[in-house]
């Protein structure tokens, strides 16, 4: 009798034992994210150029858009133009926009076919809106992500803009 009840005991332990291990749960959730990169001078000391790494490392599969801060238009709309971009000026100038990322970092890069330093208006106090898309959207869409505005991206991906943050990928 007392051999039945040690036995019960034993596999009644060894269950309860396996059932109460500690379940580690990592929140690997996708989040749309926003943030703004003001007052970006591009110089001959830092080439012409803007680095900065994120906070955190992306995902993967995640995907960055970006957007440059145009002049507002008459009566004070905002203009968020696509990187990368190629603005025509007067005598056959032209100013570019381009951009890279890692899961760590990102890089702007302003170039011209002339001094862009005579032209302040294109190389200081830049403002870029940085949109980083999970890649769980991109991946899963026949759509070219750079083709789209990004009014089309903000609604595409139901992005809350009120949460424009001012540094990278909290």
């Amino acid at each position: 009798k007392y051999f039945a009840i040690l036995i019960m005991a034993f596999a009644v332990g060894t269950v309860v034992s396996c059932e109460s291990r500690e379940e580690v749960i990592v929140d690997n959730s996708a989040k749309n994210i926003v943030y703004d990169l003001r007052n970006i001078n591009f110089t001959a000391a830092n080439n012409y150029s803007y680095y900065s790494e994120f906070n955190r490392p992306m995902l993967g599969s995640d995907y960055v858009l970006m957007f440059r801060k145009k002049n507002p238009e008459p009566g004070g709309t905002v203009v968020w133009e696509p990187i990368p971009k190629t603005i025509y000026i007067s005598n056959d100038r032209e100013v570019d926009y381009d951009f890279d990322f890692s899961i760590y970092d990102i890089k702007i890069i302003a170039g011209s076919n002339y001094d862009i330093s005579t032209t302040p208006e294109y190389s200081n106090n830049q403002t870029f809106r940085v949109v980083l898309v999970p890649g769980e959207y991109g991946g899963k869409s026949n759509v070219d992500l750079t083709k789209l505005s990004y009014k089309e991206v903000i609604e595409k991906y139901n992005i809350d803009i009120t949460k424009c943050y001012n540094n990278l990928y909290k």
